[in-house]
């Protein structure tokens, strides 16, 4: 039975699953793509490992901005069990065989 959606609730958690997802991308790229320059200074990673940080925080907000955007914009229901008016039941029938019992609530 749906209980009804929340666009807080969804927003949040696609927003964290876009900013782990982008961190994780993130510092892959940037870690693999990082080349040493021969230049005496650097402007924002002087390392593999702060290039691969930089490219986390980079990739971790446009994610984490991406999952929160389309939380609040495309809500996802939320579902709960309900309790079912029918009872099935088996049990031995005279003469051999089994008999099929069901119940019907209102």
């Amino acid at each position: 039975m749906s209980g009804g959606s929340s666009r807080v609730s969804t927003a949040l958690r696609y927003g964290g699953i876009g900013l782990l997802g982008g961190a994780v991308a993130g510092v892959v790229l940037g870690y693999a793509t990082f080349e040493e320059d021969d230049d005496d200074w650097c402007f924002v990673a002087c390392s593999r490992t702060e290039a691969g940080l930089a490219g986390a925080a980079l990739f971790g907000f446009a994610g984490g901005a991406t999952g929160v955007l389309s939380g609040m914009f495309f809500p996802a229901q939320r579902w709960r069990p309900a309790a079912t008016p029918v009872a099935v039941s088996a049990s031995p029938a005279a003469g051999g065989g089994v008999a099929l019992h069901a119940r019907l609530r209102f």
